[in-house]
C-alpha cells in the first residue's frame, strides 16, 4: 500500500518538479533506487538473526521496485508502461516470497526456539518441508531463473536499458548476484551444517499448507508470467495515463 501512494505521487509530483524546480526525478529515483538496494544487500550479508536478514533484503528489492518508477519520463510511452508494470510485477511476487519468508520464519522460531542462522543449522533433515519451502523463496528473491521474481527483476533491467539506463540495469544485476551470497548462507546452514540435536520436528500443517501455496506460486509464475506481466503493463496504463 505505501508504494501504491508513492507510485501515485511519482506520477503527478515528478513531472511537476521538473517543470517547477528544474529537477531531475527520474535521475533523483534511479540514485534512490541504487543506494537502496546496495545499502539493503550489504546490510542483510552482516545480519545473524533471519527475520533481520529478510528485513534488510525486503530494502533491497524496494531498491529494485524503484528502477521501473525512475524511468518513467525518461523515453517512450511504452518504456514508461514497461518500467511501471514491472514495478507492479515485482511488488507482487516479492509480496507473495516474502510472506511466505515469514510464514517459515514463525515455524522455525515456535518450534526451535530461536532464528539465528546458527540455529537452522540442520534444518534440512529435522524440518525438511519448511527447509525446502523457504529455500525455493529464497532462491526466487535472490532472481533465479525460472522463478517468479527472475522474470520482475528482468523486465525491471530491460526497462532501465530501453529508457537509457544500463548503468542502473548493471549495478541491478550486480546486487541480485550478491544477494545470493547471504541467501544461499541459509540455504548452506539448513542443508551443508550439522545440528547437535537431530531429532525430527513435527511441522504444522496449516502452515506448511501456507508455505507450500507460495512455493507452487512462485514456480507456477516463474514459468507462466505472460499473463502476470500483461495484467501489470495493463494496470500501469490507468497510472500513466493524464
Amino acid at each position: 500500500m505505501g508504494f501504491v501512494a508513492f507510485i501515485k505521487v511519482t506520477v503527478v509530483l515528478g513531472p511537476l518538479l521538473v517543470v517547477l524546480m528544474n529537477i531531475q526525478w527520474g535521475i533523483t529515483l534511479a540514485l534512490l533506487a541504487l543506494v537502496t538496494m546496495t545499502l539493503g544487500n550489504v546490510a542483510a550479508l552482516t545480519q545473524k538473526s533471519l527475520t533481520r536478514l529478510l528485513a534488510y533484503s525486503s530494502i533491497a528489492h524496494a531498491g529494485y521496485i524503484l528502477i521501473g518508477l525512475s524511468v518513467i519520463g525518461q523515453s517512450t510511452a511504452s518504456v514508461d508502461q514497461l518500467g511501471l508494470g514491472s514495478s507492479l510485477f515485482h511488488i507482487l511476487n516479492h509480496a507473495v516470497l516474502t510472506s511466505g519468508a515469514f510464514v517459515a520464519a514463525m515455524i522455525i522460531l515456535s518450534k526451535v526456539g530461536g532464528l539465528s542462522l546458527d540455529s537452522l543449522k540442520g534444518l534440512g533433515k529435522r524440518m525438511p518441508v519448511t527447509a525446502f519451502s523457504l529455500s525455493i523463496i529464497l532462491l526466487a528473491l535472490a532472481g533465479i531463473p525460472p522463478l517468479s521474481a527472475f522474470w520482475s527483476k528482468a523486465f525491471l533491467f530491460s526497462a532501465a536499458i530501453q529508457a537509457d539506463m544500463a548503468w542502473l540495469a548493471l549495478a541491478g544485476v550486480l546486487n541480485s548476484a550478491f544477494s545470493l551470497a547471504y541467501y544461499a548462507l541459509v540455504i548452506k546452514k539448513m542443508y551443508m551444517e550439522e545440528s547437535p540435536i537431530t531429532t525430527r520436528i513435527k511441522e504444522p500443517r496449516s502452515a506448511v499448507t501456507a508455505l507450500l501455496i507460495v512455493v507452487i506460486l512462485t514456480i507456477g509464475i516463474g514459468i507462466a508470467f505472460g499473463p502476470f506481466l500483461s495484467a501489470s503493463i495493463e494496470a500501469a496504463l490507468p497510472v500513466l495515463t493524464p
